[in-house]
């Protein structure tokens, strides 16, 4: 077995290309229109510059007093984003719906449901973010509705047009004559159990890929495909500026419904799957219902739909996939023109770790990216543990922080993460993540997603830390540090995690940092727990990056000699843990590093690179 070396892969990139130069096509070679939208002076790519800030609507702000976020409370905190420096907002789904998977079930997809407000609320948001020279990203999920859309009530009906827009198959014949047929075939839904359910009144299963309650539309059908591309056309008219594509990989199936193949519990090659993916008894290897190569001609169709408006109305339309599989596959959606496809490769980044696995991590991307495709990093999200949780405890948050928002490309911010938040500690009695509560007490714990999705506390001395108020209890209970996650308490703290990701913000708006994602190089260090990496930009100081993930409390010494062989000393930027100053002179043969420390340098380099 080849082991993996982040020394030994970082020293032969070296050797291959100079210092000052990226293993990536040069500038010229980039303006491939591959993975970004149509370009114009009078356009601009906004979405490579700016921070992408994911919100949880329930979970943010609550204006009314009902116990739940709404979009009245994010328009009330848009000081909160201005004051932090972020100008680009990620909304989960606030569409019209039963919210048995919270708004991920959708019966009307042109309505806010009243739980979060009314579409005048929603275009009040638009228009004070456009004031600010903001921008609003909305969650498009298009492989399913919820089984209470008057689509799918029709579809069971088999009424019109309907009859064939979600996907309907016969089932295999029963031994019982008392009892309906088996499954189709031997597909799994993304939370467990078969992905097909009986439908009495229809007498055939239709297909959910995931809740029973979430039918599969079917796009092989011409006017199912119209339908969302009318559902784009009203979100952009509506005034909103790019989408988020939901659970892309899912959209088309095999036509002949094959099985899928069986072996044990393996799913995905490690990295690729899906985060809200049970194993318990999971024996199939998803091939035959998930990425189908009439996916990405759909996507290409909505993504071609979006630059039409785009350029009739002169503004950028941003486009971000979401789909859990292997990085040949997603990287198949950077010709379909998207502005990227998430990468979720940092998710898979725990306390476990190494410098090695994380160089092997970047790498990936990096290399398999095509040439003029823009680079992007993602740590947290709605169903996955958070960022301080899987690193074990907050301590990690600044060095992590560090990572994401100074790699090279467009970073995404799940909220809270920026407070060093941690899961909650919800007991089953407290649930409300169907999927957990379905798992019964005794796997709720380890399944369920409520624990990542409490809502943000404000002030510190409030009840409900101002989340809500005071006589009402917010819809899921906040974690046990929240009076130190606390928004207010951060603010005013210079030492905070808060404060110091607004000084990664604004350090990530300079050049260097923010007009490619290819200005990057690896920095081999002898150190088995030391990670670095450098970004340039001709004509401007290089900029060092350090992180020490060892979670000892011995101090690491790391050489980086080799980030130049003329210059000896850096100067300090930042420092995650405030212990150097900013403008201190660094050795980099003999860099100090606490735990969990992250440091980011800069010095002029020399003439002879």
């Amino acid at each position: 077995m080849t082991v993996f070396s982040y020394r030994r892969v970082v020293t032969d990139l070296l050797r291959k290309y100079p210092y000052n130069m990226s293993p990536n096509p040069s500038d010229e070679e980039q303006e491939s229109d591959c993975g970004s939208n149509v370009s114009s002076p009078a356009i601009t790519e906004w979405w490579k510059s700016e921070l992408i800030y994911q919100i949880y609507p329930r979970s943010f702000k609550d204006s009314s007093g009902n116990g739940v976020g709404d979009i009245a409370g994010i328009t009330e905190s848009l000081e909160y984003f201005e004051w932090l420096g972020i100008k680009a907002i990620w909304l989960s789904p606030v569409y019209k719906s039963p919210m048995i998977d919270f708004g991920y079930d959708i019966c009307d997809f042109r309505q806010v449901d009243p739980l979060f407000g009314t579409n005048a609320d929603l275009k009040k948001l638009v228009t004070e973010l456009h004031n600010r020279g903001m921008y609003l990203i909305m969650d498009l999920v298009p492989n399913h509705t919820s089984d209470q859309h008057p689509w799918f009530e029709q579809s069971k009906r088999k009424q019109g047009k309907y009859a064939d827009y979600y996907i309907w198959a016969d089932g295999k014949p029963c031994s019982d004559d008392q009892l309906p047929p088996e499954p189709p075939n031997n597909w799994e839904s993304v939370f467990g159990g078969s992905a097909w359910t009986w439908c009495a009144e229809r007498h055939q299963f239709y297909l959910h890929q995931f809740l029973k309650e979430q039918p599969d539309l079917n796009y092989r059908n011409a006017d199912v495909k119209s339908e969302m591309e009318q559902v784009l056309q009203f979100w952009l008219e509506f005034g909103v500026d790019g989408f988020r594509v939901d659970a892309v990989i899912y959209l088309v199936e095999d036509k002949e419904f094959r099985d899928n193949p069986l072996v044990g519990r393996k799913r995905r090659a490690s990295g690729t799957e899906d985060c809200r993916l049970t194993t318990k008894g999971s024996h199939t290897e998803p091939k035959y219902n998930v990425d189908q190569p009439e996916t990405y001609e759909i996507v290409q169709s909505w993504t071609e739909l979006m630059k039409k408006f785009g350029l009739n109305h002169k503004k950028t339309i941003f486009c971000v996939t979401e789909g859990y599989s292997d990085v040949e596959h997603v990287m198949r959606y950077y010709s379909a023109g998207v502005s990227f496809p998430f990468n979720f490769g940092l998710l898979n980044w725990t306390a476990e770790t190494t410098a090695d696995e994380l160089a092997k991590i970047i790498l990936e991307w990096q290399e398999h990216k095509p040439t003029g495709g823009w680079s992007n990093w993602v740590l947290g999200n709605h169903d996955k543990k958070r960022l301080a949780t899987r690193l074990g405890g907050s301590r990690f948050t600044n060095m992590a922080n560090t990572l994401l928002l100074l790699l090279p490309g467009t970073a995404t911010c799940y909220y809270g993460d920026e407070l060093g938040m941690e899961d909650a500690d919800i007991p089953f009695e407290k649930g409300r993540d169907s999927y957990g509560l379905r798992a019964g007490p005794e796997r709720f714990r380890e399944v369920s997603r409520d624990p990542c999705r409490s809502p943000v506390a404000w002030i510190s001395e409030l009840p409900h830390y101002g989340f809500t108020k005071a006589d009402c209890d917010p819809w899921l209970p906040h974690g046990k540090n929240a009076k130190q996650e606390s928004i207010d308490k951060q603010r005013n703290d210079h030492q905070s995690h808060l404060c110091y990701f607004r000084r990664l913000i604004q350090l990530r708006s300079s050049a260097v940092f923010s007009e490619s994602s290819d200005n990057f190089q690896l920095v081999p260090c002898p150190s088995q727990t030391v990670f670095a990496f450098t970004r340039f930009k001709t004509g401007s100081p290089t900029y060092v990056i350090v992180l020490n993930l060892d979670r000892s409390s011995e101090t690491v010494c790391a050489d980086l000699s080799a980030v130049d062989d003329h210059i000896s000393e850096a100067e300090m930027v930042l420092d995650s843990n405030n212990h150097y100053k900013p403008g201190e002179s660094m050795n980099l043969k003999r860099l100090m590093l606490n735990e969990t420390q992250a440091l980011v340098l800069r010095f002029q380099p020399s003439a002879q690179q």
